[in-house]
């Protein structure tokens, strides 16, 4: 059977895994520091996200929980599956003074060829979305499909001066359909009761069928994401955060922890998004807007 394939590279996958929690957690760190985030829980996804504060854990119950995130592979009862779990943070394990800490690289280079091969047999033998959710929940029962993927950052000898760990606060773009956004409106306009609802859809909807369809594009708020930015004496880095990162150098960067986050805090700077528009209006959750 085609899922043989996917059950062996699970296998080994959690056997990898197995070793490295052992790993992590017998050998001394130079510097372990992660942050747990609330969780989201299922038919909560959609909610408007105000505040999220990190509980933050040190030494060894930071290894502990990194090592329970790093094998966190399979759904829980109750918690979204739509929402990854995460743990922020750093853990340095100096290689010049520990055998184990010159290990970890490959222990982890090994589960994330594990990962990598899942998801390219799954994603190449497989045409539809429902065939790869039954092969997955064959081969390995339970798994979180997010979880799975998601490989785990180890950078070994990067020489990395400093670690500031934030949030990315993005948005995703599209380009609609004028005549299903449309007819989208239009329904939402006939269900409406009250007047300053009908004032809002109808202003919006001759905005919309004023716009060419060309210009016209949907702005979706993304939840916000931990991420961190990376020095080392070459250049600095952004890279996504969900994972403990491993660093396996002699010396502790400078690392500033995840803060907590607050929508009401303004952004920086608007995201690279070089087309001037026009806000049209807000609907189903979206901003409406018209490009030049």
């Amino acid at each position: 059977m085609q899922t043989n394939y996917i059950t062996q590279q699970y296998n080994q996958l959690c056997s990898d895994l197995a070793r490295l929690k052992l790993l992590i957690t017998t050998t001394k760190p130079s510097y372990a520091q992660v942050a747990e985030i609330p969780k989201t829980y299922r038919n909560q996804e959609a909610a408007r996200i105000e505040t999220i504060v990190p509980t933050p854990l040190e030494g060894r119950e930071a290894l502990a929980h990194a090592a329970k995130a790093y094998l966190d592979l399979n759904i829980v009862d109750g918690l979204s599956q739509k929402v990854a779990r995460r743990t922020v943070g750093a853990l340095v394990f100096n290689p010049e003074t520990s055998q184990s800490a010159r290990e970890i690289p490959e222990c982890v280079k090994q589960i994330n060829i594990a990962k990598e091969n899942i998801e390219n047999y799954v994603v190449s033998t497989y045409e539809t979305r429902n065939e790869r959710f039954d092969a997955l929940k064959e081969a390995c029962p339970g798994v979180m499909t997010q979880h799975l993927y998601r490989g785990i950052r180890c950078l070994d000898n990067a020489q990395i001066e400093r670690m500031s760990f934030t949030w990315q606060r993005k948005y995703a773009l599209k380009r609609p359909v004028k005549t299903v956004l449309l007819q989208q409106i239009r329904e939402e306009l006939n269900g409406a009761t009250s007047h300053s609802k009908i004032q809002i859809l109808e202003k919006l909807l001759f905005s919309v069928e004023a716009t060419p369809a060309s210009q016209l594009r949907i702005r979706r708020a993304v939840p916000p994401q931990p991420s961190v930015n990376i020095w080392n004496n070459t250049k600095v880095q952004t890279l996504t955060a969900p994972l403990p990162i491993i660093v396996i150098q002699s010396h502790v960067p400078a690392i500033k922890p995840l803060p907590s986050f607050n929508a009401d805090t303004p952004r920086r700077k608007r995201q690279l998004d070089r087309l001037n528009s026009s806000i049209l209006g807000s609907f189903a959750g979206s901003i409406i807007e018209a490009t030049d």
